[in-house]
């Protein structure tokens, strides 16, 4: 087992590949990069959080849309059963076929 003071030095980091996690870390832009094996970079944190927040948002929309039609699906069915007493009191069975 190895301890703190056993850890190796990387340098140069730039372009150093784990070999235990296939990562990259790249250095050739303003900041550092880390590349996932299969070449994706890491997302940054800023870039987690904005996809956060678009994803919040975007919830919050197709959550609005589904309570729409859950109401839309109640009153259909407050219509239906306001149909189905109607055509019992003229005297018609609105489940025979």
């Amino acid at each position: 087992m190895r301890s703190e003071d056993d850890l190796d030095a990387i340098d140069p980091i730039d372009n150093w590949v784990s070999p235990l996690l296939q990562i990259r870390f790249d250095l050739s832009g303003e900041e550092l990069q880390i590349i996932r094996p299969d070449g994706e970079k890491f997302l940054s944190y800023v870039e987690i959080s904005q996809r956060y927040v678009e994803t919040t948002e975007q919830l919050k929309v197709v959550q609005s849309q589904v309570e729409e039609e859950q109401q839309r699906a109640v009153q259909a069915e407050q219509r239906a059963a306001m149909l189905a007493e109607r055509l019992r009191a003229a005297g018609i069975d609105p489940n025979q076929d």
